[in-house]
């Protein structure tokens, strides 16, 4: 995995993104009455979202995706990736339906001994776990739930073992752009957008794009997906 090839595909994505918007801020400023030009920038507003999701996505995606081009074990993974790579197992282990035949018919309710026989076959798998290469499932796990919240990004960032504290400084701007965004999306609000608050909301968001780039960079650099990073 090399960190300048996967920089230069993210700000690759992000560069288009910034294009069409700055495209369609031009557009907007060429209209000659104020009144309208707010109105305009409702679209904008929308327009920005869904590039913030959509760059989120792609770029969450292109991680997870360079990851599992490493081939990596997961005994020699990272915490986060190796439990994305064995949830399969993981989930058997916690079913509480799944008992084992040596005493399914004799001991059929015995809920802590069917627990413990699931926990032994876990254990006594563990090598084959852990010779298994990684496989992070990427639609699954970089999942921005229709309304990339701040919690949600949390939970992205979280499960890739990236440092989630990274959205605490912009969960403002990143409720504000959705609630805009949904009120528009949905019409509970009709009113036009001022160029002041545009300018505002596209900027924060833009510094958090580039933050997400900076910390999927270091991550590859430090090797932050193995187990010692």
């Amino acid at each position: 995995m090399n960190a300048l090839d996967l920089r230069a595909q993210l700000e690759l994505d992000l560069t288009w993104r910034s294009t069409e918007l700055t495209f369609l801020q031009n557009q907007i400023a060429a209209v000659d009455k104020e009144e309208d030009r707010n109105v305009l920038r409702r679209l904008a507003i929308v327009m920005l979202y869904a590039h913030f999701e959509g760059f989120t996505k792609t770029a969450l995606s292109i991680y997870a995706d360079a990851i599992n081009g490493e081939e990596v074990n997961a005994v020699d993974a990272h915490d986060a990736i190796a439990a994305l790579t064995l949830a399969d197992a993981l989930r058997a282990m916690c079913n509480p339906d799944k008992k084992t035949d040596l005493f399914r018919r004799e001991l059929p309710n015995d809920g802590e001994l069917h627990r413990f026989a699931r926990h032994r076959e876990f254990v006594s798998r563990w090598r084959e776990f852990g010779a298994m290469v990684v496989s992070i499932p990427v639609d699954d796990v970089v999942d921005m739930e229709s309304n990339l919240k701040p919690v949600v990004l949390r939970k992205c960032l979280y499960r890739l073992g990236l440092d989630s504290t990274i959205v605490d400084s912009y969960e403002g701007v990143i409720n504000e752009l959705l609630n805009r965004r949904n009120s528009i999306a949905h019409g509970a609000s009709k009113e036009g957008i001022a160029e002041a608050v545009f300018r505002n909301l596209r900027s924060r968001v833009t510094e958090l794009m580039e933050a997400l780039i900076l910390a999927i960079v270091e991550a590859v650099q430090r090797k932050a997906y193995l187990s010692v990073a």
